[in-house]
């Protein structure tokens, strides 16, 4: 197995987990909620929008397609 490879697929299943993890988000899951948005006094610091939710997971999943050379 080349380097690359042994590199590359990593990478993929972190940035395709990251990708479904923002849909699940998106579809309504609240786990994961507290911990991925910074809190100030005891209250979240911002809503994200579903829109930005769609917008970062379809970037994380464009990250995780290896034949992809948008961000080269």
């Amino acid at each position: 197995m080349a380097l690359t490879t042994i590199i590359a697929l990593p990478l993929i299943v972190t940035f395709l987990t990251l990708s479904l993890w923002h849909v699940y988000w998106l579809l309504g899951g609240r786990v994961g909620l507290d911990v991925a948005i910074p809190e100030v006094d005891g209250k979240p610091a911002f809503q994200p929008s579903a829109s930005a939710t769609f917008v970062v997971a379809v970037v994380l999943a464009m990250c995780a397609d290896k034949r992809s050379d948008l961000f080269v």
